[in-house]
């Protein structure tokens, strides 16, 4: 519509098309797996991170700690059916959520899925209960070569995935006392190592 039209359209109308464009706006920047210039990663040139991703400490005095379930890598191989990028203000170094399937859980005729505030549900479609595997990975990006590769993902490609399980992360305003803590339940939040699309 030409800005001389809109200007002298109903004020009902363009609250309407606004109202339009916000949630547009929202729906894109919460749901699509894309970049978005000035949004869509965190500045990271002030982070101080630990040689181990143990912690990491900001110069406006942040802290994260991150606590691991193990030592050993964890590797996930399947097909996508959900791939969308978290943003979680307190929790910045968490990247997507990424939905991997394999077996039953990958045939959309056979299982039903959905990805929602990091949560999945399945529903089988017919009486027998799914063969196959299906996990929701919370992925925190080892660097930004990793965060661009899990950017790329989209649902219906083959990928194999590797890193580190952790078991939480807390946030510390100050020295003494965390403020907040991400914890998934019955999900894998991973330290992402390695990104390979092996498919298409």
């Amino acid at each position: 519509m030409p800005l001389g039209c809109l200007l002298q359209s109903s004020p009902v109308i363009v609250i309407a098309l606004v109202v339009v464009l916000i949630f547009a706006g929202d729906y894109v920047y919460y749901n699509l797996n894309i970049d978005l210039p000035g949004y869509a990663s965190p500045d990271t040139s002030d982070w101080n991170i630990s040689n181990g991703f143990e912690s990491i400490n900001t110069e406006e005095g942040f802290t994260w700690e991150i606590s691991y379930e193990n030592v050993r890598t964890t590797s996930f191989n399947g097909l996508v059916r959900h791939a969308s990028p978290i943003r979680e203000n307190k929790f910045p170094m968490l990247s997507h959520d990424i939905l991997i399937t394999t077996g039953d859980y990958a045939d959309p005729s056979l299982v039903n899925t959905s990805v929602s505030n990091h949560h999945f549900v399945w529903r089988a479609t017919g009486s027998d209960y799914p063969h196959g595997s299906i996990n929701l990975l919370h992925t925190v990006p080892l660097n930004e070569e990793i965060r661009s590769q899990l950017t790329a993902i989209r649902n219906g490609q083959t990928v194999h995935i590797q890193g580190r399980e952790i078991f939480d992360i807390r946030f510390y305003k100050d020295e003494d006392k965390w403020n907040s803590k991400w914890q998934d339940a019955g999900c894998n939040t991973l330290l992402v190592t390695s990104v390979e699309i092996v498919f298409p």
